[in-house]
């Protein structure tokens, strides 16, 4: 069973605006930027978008997949289970019927040691 965040998160930013460019590759940046302490051992950050969109004007939002796996599979939730799929959390590759494991992102910051 693949579990989600086992606690709420830590740090939530909420209405931020983003520019897409080149088309279908959307930016947020996100403000104010977010500190994520230096851990001694091997830990998951959960990134999540929530999309708020007029089907019939913006269409829809979603990740992109990839077929190269860094650390574990990608987990989805589709709280309600709308379309009938993954109400809990599942890997992707169970869940959406894609077969590539991963989501594709980019976190652009900076590291302080």
């Amino acid at each position: 069973m693949v579990r989600g965040p086992a606690h709420p998160p830590a740090v939530t930013r909420a209405n931020l605006t983003y520019t897409e460019d080149p088309v279908g590759t959307f930016k947020i940046k996100v403000t104010p930027s977010i500190t994520i302490p230096a851990s001694p051992s091997p830990r998951h950050v959960w990134v999540s978008v929530q999309a708020n969109l007029d089907f019939a004007v913006g269409g829809q939002f979603g990740w992109g997949d990839r077929a190269v796996l860094s650390n574990s599979p990608a987990a989805w939730q589709n709280p309600g289970g709308g379309f009938g799929v993954c109400p809990d959390w599942a890997p992707i590759t169970g869940c959406i019927g894609i077969t590539d494991p991963d989501f594709q992102f980019l976190l652009v910051g900076t590291h302080t040691p």
